[in-house]
């Protein structure tokens, strides 16, 4: 769901989304990759999965820093990944809180933004070359789309949601699945 409202903020050109997501769409891959690398085997040959690297509750839950440490601990990132990413998270709260105070321009955002699409698409590969299940069909996507209208409600907003993402997603209304 994160990528197709990813997909529609940079068709926007909406850069401030496009920060929040792409940040919030990296720290969700690396817990996965993080997941997979220090998941238990199991008899039947899938793997236990801590949960903590996917609910966050009162008790037990890692922050987007010590995700990022964690990743370049267990190696699923290396030295020169894990300085980019903790750049880009320092960059993102910059936008996000004092984006006013810091003297950022639109210009800035535009060229971090080139190296969080760098960064996400290097980390998605990672992911599916661990993961090829990742990978979502048409229908699925469809499904995802027909989740996200239902967020944001009314038909005038997924019919424009649905015109900005309608290249990635099957062809057909969207009342309806393609058959």
């Amino acid at each position: 769901m994160a990528i197709l409202l990813l997909k529609k903020a940079n068709k926007d050109e909406n850069l401030f989304e496009a920060i929040i997501l792409y940040a919030s769409i990296i720290d969700a891959i690396l817990r996965n990759l993080i997941a997979i690398k220090t998941g238990q085997p199991m008899t039947d040959g899938g793997l236990e999965l801590d949960p903590c690297f996917f609910y966050h509750d009162e008790k037990k839950w890692y922050t987007e820093r010590e995700i990022y440490n964690k990743a370049l601990e267990v190696g699923v990132i290396d030295e020169t990944e894990s300085r980019q990413i903790h750049e880009m998270y320092n960059f993102r709260n910059r936008v996000v809180h004092r984006f006013i105070l810091s003297g950022i321009t639109c210009d800035d955002i535009v060229s971090k933004l080139n190296l969080y699409e760098r960064v996400y698409r290097n980390l998605l590969a990672k992911l599916h070359k661990i993961d090829p299940s990742g990978n979502s069909t048409k229908e699925e996507e469809f499904e995802t789309y027909k989740m996200i209208c239902k967020k944001l409600g009314g038909d005038k907003t997924c019919e424009a949601f649905w015109k900005a993402t309608a290249t990635s997603l099957p062809v057909s209304t969207p009342e309806a699945p393609a058959p």
